[in-house]
């Protein structure tokens, strides 16, 4: 699988320079009334209500997704029926043709849609460069956003991004992976040395998981903190499992005085050998592991942290408000077929389906995504869309894997639009707050919800797909 990164070049040398500090987090604030469009440029004004839409009638559009290599996906590729959209797929039926680009770092990712953005100045109806949305982490997506717009505004100052609904979910893939002494007790994790990527969703988790358990975060590379959980940044999420499979101790500045990995007395500023203990990655960086050294198991992960990682569709809001159609017509494909690998699972666990078999829609998806993703099996990404417990080389027991597909409903419950609170707008405001709590420089201030966030599509969906609706 190739190597992927999911934080701009840009952050690396400020989020490790940032001193964390950790702070009890609180989300606040209401759903604001949508921000109105400034005059001038291409784009109309928003339109506030979801729109009546004539499926019948309307004309096929094609549209282009960059997207993860992500379980999470499976519900794009089912509703394709693989790398192009087949004919009797659910976009075809709903007269989209969509085409699929693997983008696994964030800076391509918005240099796609501002490609796209681009031709939309220029006048293009429908850009033939870059991409028309791009997928990415609900927990990331304050400071992806940020940098999103700031480029879009280098095309044309009205110009912004802003999410139209999510596909899916992380359930359990994306992860802290320490020794199992972590997992009995927190402060036991003093000391240690974890790989990643700053900012990445899978260091969302761990800081998220110091907050909880009052574990003081270390980020400066300078130094080793004997009585906090110290950080080592790596390139990517595979990287992150390499180091630590490599069993490489990394010499640090003690800040204090403290034990080397050979148990050796290091004094305050004198420089030390310290041992990986840990890494935060998500599948297969965390089956890497196990299969390859082990003696990691899950610390804390999205499977415990459930509603922190939806799978956000991100687009051209201009261009989004003159092609309402289309938008609500490509979430409708892909809840439906959320809906359909959904259906199959009460029939896997009662035996009526038998896996792997014709009826198992599971089966089919994961054969779907495969072809989008290019890489791995069928079988691997079919047995590790649920969480699966494993023995690694030590003879642990792991948990690898976990990832969801989302339907309509669960996308109305999660933005507040079927009552309730809006877990949207919580998790999008919290690990905003994180971002510029801990690394100010890089972050300064984030968008209102209410401007990052359309609701009109998934409404429009509601609105002209009631079948949609289950309950």
């Amino acid at each position: 699988m190739a190597e992927r990164s999911r934080r701009t070049g840009k952050i690396v040398g400020v989020l490790i320079a940032a001193a964390l500090v950790i702070v009890a987090l609180q989300a606040g604030g209401i759903l604001d009334k949508l921000l109105s469009e400034n005059a001038g440029g291409p784009a109309p004004a928003t339109i506030m209500e979801a729109p009546a839409i004539d499926r019948e009638a309307a004309g096929e559009i094609a549209l282009r997704l960059g997207h993860w290599t992500w379980n999470s996906h499976q519900a794009w590729a089912l509703a394709n029926h693989g790398k192009e959209t087949a004919p009797d797929s659910l976009f075809a039926k709903n007269k989209i043709r969509m085409g699929f680009v693997r983008i696994e770092d964030i800076p391509v990712q918005i240099n796609a849609l501002v490609s796209f953005a681009q031709g939309f100045k220029a006048g293009e109806a429908n850009p033939a460069d870059g991409v028309h949305f791009f997928t990415i982490m609900g927990d990331a997506s304050g400071w992806v956003l940020n940098d999103t717009n700031k480029a879009l505004k280098g095309v044309d100052p009205v110009f912004q991004a802003e999410i139209v609904g999510f596909g899916g979910f992380s359930a359990g893939e994306d992860k802290l992976m320490g020794p199992p002494a972590w997992k009995q007790d927190p402060q036991a994790a003093r000391g240690g040395l974890v790989a990643g990527v700053p900012a990445d969703g899978d260091w969302n988790v761990m800081i998220y998981w110091c907050v909880q358990n009052d574990v003081p975060f270390n980020s400066d590379k300078r130094l080793y903190d004997p009585g906090a959980l110290n950080f080592l940044q790596t390139e990517n999420y595979i990287k992150a499992a390499e180091v630590y499979i490599a069993g490489q101790p990394v010499e640090l500045t003690f800040k204090e005085d403290g034990k080397d990995f050979q148990g050796k007395t290091v004094k305050k500023g004198e420089r030390g050998f310290v041992a990986i203990t840990g890494s935060v990655t998500w599948t297969p960086g965390d089956k890497n592991i196990a299969d390859q050294r082990g003696g990691l198991v899950s610390i804390a992960s999205t499977r415990e942290y459930s509603e922190q990682m939806p799978q956000y569709i991100v687009g051209l809001k201009q261009w989004n408000d003159r092609n309402q159609s289309a938008v609500i017509r490509m979430l409708a494909s892909v809840f439906a077929a959320a809906d359909q690998i959904k259906a199959a699972a009460p029939g896997l666990k009662s035996g009526a389906i038998q896996p792997r078999a014709a009826a198992d829609v599971r089966w089919t998806a994961a054969g779907f995504a495969q072809q989008i993703f290019g890489s791995e099996d069928q079988e691997y990404w079919y047995k590790y869309f649920d969480v699966v417990t494993i023995a690694d080389k030590q003879g642990l027991q792991v948990e690898i894997g976990g990832s969801a597909v989302s339907n309509l409903e669960e996308n109305l419950r999660y933005f507040g639009l079927a009552g309730g609170e809006n877990q949207g707008r919580i998790m999008y405001e919290r690990f905003a707050k994180l971002a510029m709590q801990y690394y100010p420089d890089f972050m300064e201030s984030y968008a209102e919800w209410s401007s990052v966030f359309n609701p009109v599509y998934v409404q429009g969906v509601k609105k002209n797909y009631p079948e949609l609706i289950k309950s």
